[in-house]
């Protein structure tokens, strides 16, 4: 299932590094069950405006919440060769099941269509100026 706020044009050129990041669900959503949890999950590709997420989601109910914007998700990562973390407060743009996993062990995994809301201006300029250089290699 796919559910989608946006179109596919890009404002920022994305690059496909997959790296390890933490995130959190945010809101104000009492009976959320996975609020203020912390997951692990990885990116799989990242731009100047955004990122995609793939880790756990355990109601898959909760998802327009994320598409109307009443459940944030808060990330934090390493971009590869960095030993400063990158913190952010992202906005969902889509949420998709992870086709890649069928088998019942991994049916929570979801794939997040994020979209940088809250981050500081060194930290997303070392990850404009990480998406530059990666792909310019």
């Amino acid at each position: 299932m796919n559910y989608s706020l946006t179109s596919d044009n890009r404002e920022f050129v994305r690059v496909k590094e997959t790296f390890s990041v933490e995130y959190k669900f945010i809101g104000d959503e009492p009976n959320f069950p996975d609020m203020g949890k912390l997951f692990k999950g990885t990116i799989d590709s990242i731009s100047g405006g955004g990122m995609l997420l793939k880790g756990p989601l355990s109601d898959r109910n909760w998802i327009p919440r994320f598409i109307w914007q009443k459940i944030l998700i808060g990330v934090q990562f390493l971009l590869p060769g960095s030993d400063q973390p990158i913190a952010a407060l992202c906005r969902v743009a889509w949420v998709e099941d992870d086709d890649k996993n069928n088998d019942k062990t991994h049916s929570d995994q979801v794939k997040f269509g994020l979209m940088f809301g809250e981050i500081s201006n060194r930290d997303h300029d070392r990850i404009c100026d990480f998406v530059i250089h990666s792909y310019m290699k």
